[in-house]
């Protein structure tokens, strides 16, 4: 079943039960022999909407656990070396490939594409 659609299949089946168990009163009061299929259907219908909604209630609770520490997930996930960060941060222009002076960048208003290819 659909995450976003449980909610409202829950909702839905609990206010349909609801709506049957006072269908089932008013024709208990009349006598009439139909009502207990009424209560029957609007028993199984609320437990089936509280068994979604209970779901629904596990599923967020295993998304986010507060019990659980996050500090110590992200120092089990990388393994940093500090080495090679300062080295990658320390090079210099000279290692570039392309220098700023081979790029020439045109001055006229109008240009073409050609003039743009590197």
């Amino acid at each position: 079943m659909y995450k976003k659609s449980k909610l409202q299949v829950a909702v839905s089946l609990i206010v349909q039960s609801i709506t049957l168990m006072f269908l089932f009163f008013i024709l208990w009061a009349k006598k009439k022999s139909i009502a207990a299929a009424f209560l029957a259907v609007a028993t199984l219908e609320g437990s089936a909407g509280a068994y979604l909604l209970y779901q629904i209630n596990q599923e967020e609770k295993d998304v986010f656990n507060p019990d659980e520490s996050l500090e110590s997930d992200a120092e089990d996930e990388f393994d940093i070396n500090e080495a090679d960060i300062s080295s990658a941060l320390s090079r210099s222009d000279e290692d570039n490939t392309v220098s700023k002076k081979d790029i020439e960048i045109p001055k006229e208003d109008i240009v073409s594409t050609e003039e743009f290819d590197v």
